[in-house]
């Protein structure tokens, strides 16, 4: 979040005229600022450890941070009390993946993986198209 935050606000000065822009996307730097994060946790495992680290040269351009970090966001889940994060990469970072998605169990994080199920609105918009279909 602050990250994305510190982000958006160098934006603004950028546009403003105070500032210079920012380098890359906001989702690349919350995808860093996690991975900065695990590595600083004391709790994380020296094999983790050396992934991320590794991980760390392989995004060390911000050119080739962007063609590896796909997406990362956050959405509210169904339950409000609870957030989704949302993640893509390359297969070439999914060793780092993996070790991000351990820290985030550690601390209580549910991985779920796959497509949520449709809402009511889209299995009432199905029903109307069967029902159009049949007809024709």
């Amino acid at each position: 979040h602050t990250a994305h935050t510190e982000f958006t606000n160098a934006a603004k000065a950028a546009r403003e005229g105070t500032g210079p822009a920012p380098e890359g996307e906001p989702h690349v730097h919350v995808w860093i600022a996690f991975v900065k994060l695990a590595i600083a946790d004391p709790a994380i495992g020296d094999e983790d450890k050396q992934v991320l680290q590794q991980h760390t040269t392989q995004i060390a351009t911000m050119t080739r941070a962007l063609e590896l970090i796909h997406v990362v966001k956050t959405k509210k889940a169904f339950d409000s009390k609870m957030n989704k994060l949302i993640i893509a990469v390359h297969r070439d970072v999914e060793p780092a993946l993996a070790v991000l998605t351990r820290r985030f169990k550690h601390v209580g994080g549910r991985p779920l993986q796959g497509q949520a199920p449709r809402s009511k609105l889209e299995r009432d918009l199905q029903d109307i198209l069967d029902t159009l279909e049949s007809r024709a």
